[in-house]
């Protein structure tokens, strides 16, 4: 049909269409079917290399031969796009026609997809079509993926492929991109499979999946999802803030905030290496938890942010509790030295039973003060010290009076 020249650097067939392939990869899945039955065809535009030509736009003609080598009349079948079709920027070189071939009448035949100009640029692959009033063949065993779904936008190379067949502990092979993922899977005791997978490639991919038998023979085959994978380089971790980071005694309390990438799941944290805390997540889609340290000593804290399944470990601030001080309670000249002023106290309207204590020293600031609590004005139970000059007390029945009295303490 005429000899290939090239033009700034890009080669052109004689009759003018641009030809970027060195060859074409074609895939009809199932590559067993009935007459009459419309199956997905797959073509590639690949380099000489077997590499996708992103930037293909090629214009290919289909046919279908015979088991002889014979060209069939195209009475006897349909074709993807009419028989022709020209690669699109969108297609990337890869172009599946979904349910876009059809063949009439049982046989072996050989598909071939074929340059239009440029006719020694070709592809083919051998396909069987049985006769549809024959007996079921095993090839029909049910098959299907929930996960991926179609057209699905992937930031990552990895992913888990979910699923359901109507064979139970049966091998099945995971096809990625048309090839094999060399890992060894079986459904499990109801015919479903989980299937961690690696190898994704950034763009566009896809994905079908295959029961065999003990003997390799194909039992079933799943329809063919096509996804993208679009990297996501922005940091996971936007922000980590403790509250309060510095004064803690222990027995009291701390928050933790971490702020995240919107692809973050789930967040947790590691503290000293042994004990892993859940967060939960906000209204503002930060992840927060408060701890209690009820020891004292420094805590290294990281945290774990889970993106689809997979986790990434970050370092973040340690935290130093002090020893709890042994309160005494001053007197004489010294107690008139730490007096203390006005107190004051306020009901949180938002956090049901917090109400926060502060007040005013009248002379020098105290090393520690002692907030002693509770129900009975003549037994406060609870006590709790700090070294500021206010708190806040958590848990109260705010429908039950509450008695507090805070006095400057030293640490003995």
């Amino acid at each position: 049909m005429g000899a290939m020249i090239a033009a700034c650097g890009v080669a052109f067939s004689a009759d003018g269409f641009q030809v970027s392939a060195a060859k074409f990869g074609i895939t009809v899945k199932p590559d067993t079917f009935k007459a009459g039955e419309a199956v997905d065809v797959r073509i590639q535009s690949l380099d000489s290399k077997g590499n996708v030509v992103k930037n293909a736009k090629d214009y290919i003609f289909m046919k279908l031969k015979d088991d002889k080598g014979a060209i069939v009349s195209q009475n006897y079948y349909t074709a993807p796009s009419s028989s022709s079709y020209m690669f699109q920027p969108e297609d990337q070189g890869d172009k599946t026609f979904s349910k876009g071939l059809i063949i009439k009448k049982p046989g072996t035949y050989t598909f071939v997809a074929e340059h239009m100009t440029a006719n020694n640029i070709q592809g083919e692959t051998k396909i069987t079509v049985t006769d549809p009033s024959a007996n079921p063949t095993p090839s029909s065993v049910q098959v299907s993926i929930a996960s991926p779904t179609q057209n699905m936008i992937l930031d990552r190379t990895t992913m888990t492929v979910l699923g359901t067949s109507a064979s139970p502990r049966t091998p099945i092979t995971v096809m990625l991109n048309n090839k094999p993922v060399k890992d060894s899977f079986s459904t499990d005791a109801q015919g479903g499979f989980t299937l961690p997978i690696s190898g994704l490639v950034e763009g566009k991919n896809t994905l079908f999946v295959q029961l065999k038998n003990a003997d390799g023979k194909i039992l079933g085959t799943s329809d063919t999802i096509e996804f993208s994978v679009k990297m996501d380089k922005s940091p996971l971790l936007k922000g980590f803030n403790i509250t309060p980071l510095t004064g803690l005694i222990e027995g009291q309390q701390a928050t933790v905030t971490v702020r995240t990438a919107d692809r973050v799941s789930n967040v947790s944290l590691l503290i000293n290496d042994k004990d892993v805390v859940p967060l939960t997540s906000d209204k503002n889609k930060n992840f927060v938890h408060t701890l209690q340290f009820d020891k004292a000593g420094t805590y290294d804290l990281k945290a774990r942010l889970y993106v689809g399944g997979e986790m990434t470990e970050v370092d973040v601030d340690d935290i130093i509790v002090a020893k709890k001080p042994t309160p005494e309670v001053v007197t004489g000249a010294v107690a008139v030295k730490y007096a203390i002023g006005e107190v004051s106290y306020v009901v949180d309207p938002l956090v049901p039973g917090n109400v926060t204590i502060s007040w005013h020293p009248k002379g020098s600031k105290s090393p520690f003060y002692t907030v002693s609590y509770g129900s009975d004005p003549s037994e406060l139970v609870t006590s709790t010290i700090t070294s500021s000059t206010g708190i806040i007390l958590t848990g109260l029945s705010l429908d039950k009076e509450t008695y507090a009295q805070v006095f400057p303490t030293t640490e003995t």
